[in-house]
Parts: C-alpha cells; structure tokens; sequence
C-alpha cells in the first residue's frame, strides 16, 4: 500500500476472487477511509442470536488515501469475501463498482468433514450493511459501470482517467505516436521504403541542426539507395520522451541513440529531436522533424 500512497485513482481486480477473511477486509478498507473507526459489515449470527460487526482499523502501517478515487472489478467469479469488500466500499460510496453481477455468495458458512473427502457446509451467519440493512445473498453484487466481464478493466480505466482530469483520447493518443515513432525507426534500420511512404505525411521535412533540410521525396530517395547496400544497419533507440498533445496535434521530444559501425568499429551518436505528429481522417502521420547532435 505505500508504494500506491500517491495514486490519484486505483483498480482493484476481484473477476477471480474466490473468497478470503474478515480481518484482510477490515484491513485493506481500512486504507480507503479517513483514521476515525467505521462499521464496514454488521453480521448476524444465528446461532447465539448475537451482533457481530467488522470495522475499520484504527491504526494501518503507511499512509491512509481516503481521497483517492478505487474502482473495483467483479463478477460471476467473485465470491463471498470478494463480494463483502466491493458491496461495503460501494454502500459506503467509497468505490464504483465495475462488470457484472457477483456469485451471491453472501453468508457465513462452516464446513463439516463427512469423510471421503466430502463436506458440508451450514450457514450461520448473514452479513447487512449498517447503511443498506441489506446484504448480496443471491442477487449479488450489482456493478455501478455494466459492461461483460473480460471489458470490466478498460471501462474502470476510462472511468477513472475522466475521474481525474484526463481525456481517454489523450492517454490513446500518446500510445498510438509512440507506437507510429517506433514503427518509423524501424522502417529506418529495414531501410523499408514503403512503410515510410505511409508514415511520413507529403509535406514532412526534416531540418538538421546545422541548418540542412530533407523533403520526404528526399527522405525516402535516401532510403532506397541502402536498400542493397553491404553495410550494417544502424538502430535507433529512444530516450526520456516527453509528450505535447492539443487536439489531434501530438509533439515528442526527447533524446535519439543511432548505433552504427565505422571501418568495422562501434559508434554511436546521440541527437535531441522534435517530431511532431498529425491525424487525419483517423490516420497518424509524421509532418516534421527537428534533428541536433548532441
């Protein structure tokens, strides 16, 4: 927990939660609440007539993040304590709840050895929360976000980017440059003349630190010349790249590695750079490059 002290926003996935103990659910809510000791479950036990109840912990190791915003994943494979966790945190409005319904999984049950390996399990107990005075035995947890199962991870995701502050479109941006700047590094050590026809836009130029541009037409006239060449191809690496997005507009900068050979010896130069990035008609292109040695 203390390693995630600084999240704006965190998912818990319980799709194949099968279950667990009272004491680790009063332990994990007990980061997601403010120190004051809160009632996460009242429990009736049957047998004795008596009121148990779970609460939160006064004292937890590291830092409590009562403001951070939790999105819990379930569904037809969550199970008893699984269900108990995302149905307080949910009651609470601590958590929004993500995927289908849960087991029903909700009351206590011992199990007794009837040998042969077989058991069999009497309930003793039935959980309400002190807010609803309801528990999920038999209708189960109902998520606040439906979608199916296998999709529960990419709508929390979504969820919790908005949650934030932060467009999905911005984050998808990003991942899509960065995968195109990849794919453009290596049409260069393939010296792949066609993939860089469609990844460089038709008015791309790059300029060079000393003052030297190269129109695309130049670009790629370059790279059908090294098509048959003997030499070894270079590798393009990057480093701490930043990026810019406005609108359909993305900028990377960062720093450029080229491992080459020179008369049979290693070499390798290091560039900063600023490529930017355009889409159009849903399609990525590289527009323009800035190249300085450093």
């Amino acid at each position: 927990m203390a390693q995630l002290a600084g999240s704006d926003a965190l998912i818990i996935d319980l799709r194949d939660c099968p279950g667990g103990t009272t004491e680790m659910i009063n332990f994990l809510a007990s980061y997601f609440f403010e120190g004051e000791p809160r009632v996460l479950m009242n429990r009736h036990i049957r047998p004795t007539g008596e009121r148990v109840q779970s609460k939160t912990l006064a004292k937890v190791p590291g830092k409590r993040i009562p403001e951070t915003a939790l999105y819990i994943l379930v569904g037809p494979k969550t199970v008893s304590a699984g269900e108990s966790f995302a149905y307080t945190m949910q009651q609470w409005g601590r958590a929004k709840i993500v995927g289908e319904t849960t087991a029903g999984a909700g009351y206590n049950n011992v199990l007794i050895p009837l040998g042969q390996g077989m058991v069999f399990s009497i309930s003793y107990g039935r959980p309400e929360h002190p807010r609803s005075g309801k528990g999920w035995q038999v209708v189960g947890v109902q998520p606040d976000i439906a979608v199916a199962t296998d999709d529960a991870l990419e709508a929390a995701h979504k969820a919790a980017l908005q949650k934030i502050g932060i467009k999905p479109s911005t984050v998808e941006f990003e991942q899509e440059v960065r995968t195109l700047e990849r794919a453009w590094l290596d049409a260069y050590e393939q010296n792949d003349a066609v993939a860089m026809e469609r990844i460089l836009a038709d008015e791309f130029a790059i300029t060079f630190g000393n003052g030297r541009r190269q129109t695309k037409a130049e670009v790629l006239e370059s790279v059908k010349a090294r098509e048959n060449s003997a030499a070894p191809p270079s590798k393009f690496s990057t480093e701490e790249v930043e990026a810019r997005i406005e609108g359909e507009t993305v900028v990377l900068t960062g720093r450029l590695s080229q491992r080459s050979e020179r008369r049979g010896e290693p070499i390798t130069m290091q560039f900063s750079y600023t490529d930017t990035y355009a889409r159009r008609d849903g399609r990525w292109q590289v527009v323009s490059s800035r190249l300085s040695r450093l």
